[in-house]
């Protein structure tokens, strides 16, 4: 029975580096979960009208995020962060 170049890849590696990429594998499964998640609570003023050019004036006014909106603003920004650099070390390492 030959192996393919997967298995051969996966038998030249040290049980911990593949044990360490599970674990990198479920927390960026994790991290899109939550990512998702934090950017369907966002509340978004702009409708479809406004997406196809139907706004107002008053549509580009400057918001600002107070509270609860300003930490679920920076902690999805901190989710997809941590997501690309968990994607890049399971590239890295594979």
């Amino acid at each position: 029975m030959e192996l393919c170049s997967k298995h051969l890849a996966l038998a030249t590696k040290p049980a911990i580096l593949i044990g360490f990429m599970t674990l990198l594998s479920i927390i960026q499964v994790a991290l899109a979960i939550f990512l998702i998640i934090g950017i369907l609570l966002q509340n978004s003023t702009a409708g479809l009208g406004s997406a196809l050019g139907g706004g107002t004036d008053d549509d580009f006014a400057q918001h600002t995020r107070r509270g609860a909106e300003r930490a679920l603003f920076y902690g999805t920004i901190l989710l997809a962060v941590l997501f690309v650099f968990v994607s890049y070390t399971i590239v890295y390492l594979s």
